[in-house]
Order: structure tokens, then sequence, then C-alpha cells
């Protein structure tokens, strides 16, 4: 699919800036919470692609509660994800008569980069994602692929008469406590092809077709080297919150100028284009498989230990 084409070629092209990460692994331990917890990941995004997106070029540490530390170089801003309110289509085919966008804690927004890792994968792991209105999904997880951070996000309007992107306001402000996302690529996931009605606050509603399983994204603290080299800086909570993302298909282009403010990489003006994911949030826990046959399956289930957190399950 063109769009997964897209994200997996600007992935190749990303910066890998992580060699002053290599201290980090000696440094002394630091603390991976935020003054204050996030706002939780949506129930429901939509994510865009977005074009003129600014790269970093930064090193940090992803940790996930699940995967642990993950070295990675931020490169490329290639979508926009917008929380979204999601519509089954009525027994007539067409979506409700009633639409209504998410509420406030649900409407908020991410900018989604692409990045590198500086290892390799060791991920290749099956696990149960479980969303509200698809169930059960075995997928494999595989490559982290994107990076995504909550952001501000400020409607422009481009000039009667000119050519030029808009310039942004000057008073834009990050989210205070940010939510982080890591983004990792989801093999032999579930294919839906259904189609949903997403509203979100800015672009109102827009009936897309839900076609396969391509992301696992799990909440993160990411890490970075302050301008001195020797202390850290944490944005985001690993939480355990787990979101399933799905490739669509016939989603809009709303074809308009955004400017997106993050805690660590400031403003960056993007046009917004086509809608090419819908994500979801989804409780995670790890498949076992067992050697056949199993010599002691008392001993093996007894091994087992699952912890259940909010929205996520299983312990590594």
């Amino acid at each position: 699919m063109q769009s997964i084409r897209i994200i997996l070629a600007a992935t190749a092209a990303a910066v890998g800036v992580v060699g002053g990460w290599i201290a980090y692994s000696s440094a002394s331990p630091v603390s991976l919470a935020q003054t204050a917890p996030p706002l939780p990941l949506p129930q429901n995004s939509v994510c865009y692609l977005v074009g003129n997106g600014e790269n970093p070029a930064a090193g940090a540490v992803l940790h996930t509660d699940n995967f642990g530390n993950d070295f990675v170089g931020i490169g490329r801003l290639v979508l926009m994800c917008e929380g979204a309110a999601k519509y089954a289509p009525t027994p007539a085919g067409g979506p409700p008569a009633n639409l209504a966008p998410p509420s406030d804690d649900q409407a908020t927004v991410s900018a989604c980069y692409v990045v590198n890792e500086d290892q390799a994968n060791r991920r290749s792991k099956p696990y149960r994602l479980t969303t509200r209105n698809f169930q059960g999904d075995t997928v494999w997880a595989g490559n982290a692929v994107l990076m995504c951070e909550q952001a501000t996000k400020v409607p422009l309007t481009v000039p009667v008469g000119s050519t030029q992107p808009p310039q942004p306001p000057t008073d834009i402000t990050p989210p205070t406590n940010p939510y982080v996302a890591e983004c990792f690529l989801a093999r032999e996931g579930k294919t839906i092809n259904q189609p949903f009605t997403l509203v979100t606050r800015n672009f109102g509603p827009d009936t897309m077709s839900v076609v396969r399983s391509t992301f696992l994204c799990e909440s993160a603290a990411k890490l970075r080297l302050t301008a001195a080299g020797n202390t850290t800086t944490v944005t985001g909570l690993a939480n355990r919150e787990v979101e399933e993302c799905f490739a669509v298909l016939g989603g809009d282009e709303p074809a308009k100028y955004v400017a997106l403010d993050t805690a660590n990489f400031g403003v960056d003006v993007v046009s917004v284009r086509r809608a090419v994911f819908m994500c979801e949030r989804a409780e995670k826990a790890p498949r076992f498989i067992f050697p056949t046959p199993m010599s002691n399956p008392a001993a093996a289930l007894a091994s087992i230990t699952i912890t259940r957190g909010e929205g996520v399950s299983g312990d590594e």
C-alpha cells in the first residue's frame, strides 16, 4: 500500500544521530516520570500524511514498559494523528444521523516522526491485541518505525494571493505533560475491510474503509541529553497504554496548513494530506507458543507471570 511504503521509505532515510547515547548506558539512573502524568492515548485517532515536516535529526532513548530501552535516531515528521470519535455504519449502510466529535480529553493531537533503531530487533514475538471493535488479533511486533509525541495544533489560513505556507503565531505553547508513543510494525495482523466514520474536531466526519492492522504503538518515556551532555530530559510516561493502528482507504484529504508545537522540537508548519491510518486503544498480552510435545505442562504454566495495567497486559 502506497502510504505504508511512504512511511517505510522515510524510515530508511531517517538520520541515526545516536552516538551521544552510548554514554547513557553507563550513566546514573534517571527517573522515567514526568512532573505530572500525561493525558491518556486517545480511544481512537485518525492519522494523516503531512508535507513539509522538518527533520530534527536527533538521538533519543525510547523506554517502553514491555520492550525496555530503544536507542533511536529521530527523522522527519511524516504523520499527524488526531483524536476522533468512531461510528460503525447503520443497518441501512450509511453513517449514523447524529455524529459528534470526541470530548476534549480525547481530541488530542500527536506529531509522528520516523525513527531508525541503533540495535538489532529483538521483538519477534507474537502478541494478542484486543480492541473494542475488532476484538482479538495476533500480531508479531517488528522494528520501531515511528515516535509520536503529543502536540498543540493551530489551524492556519493562507493569505489571499499568497503561494507560500502561512506563518504560525508566536504565542503557541506545547502541551505541559505530553504523551509519547513508540510504534512498531505489526506483521500478520487481522484484515478488517469494513467502513467506519471518524469524526474529528477540526476536519469533521470522514468515512473510510479500515483495511489491515499495520502498527502497534505503546506509550513511552523519551530521554534526551541536554545541551551540556551530562543530564537528560524526560518526556512522556511508559505506563503500558497500547494502540493498534490500521491502514485505511478512502480517507479525506483536508489540504490545510496547521502548526504543530511539541515540547522537544518546537513549532513546525505542515500541510495536512490524506488520512492513511486509524488507531484504536487495545489491550496487549503475549502469546505463548509451547514446544510440542510439552514435557511438563504444569511447570511451564506455573512459570508464566502476567501483569495487567491500563490498556495492556503481559510481562516479558
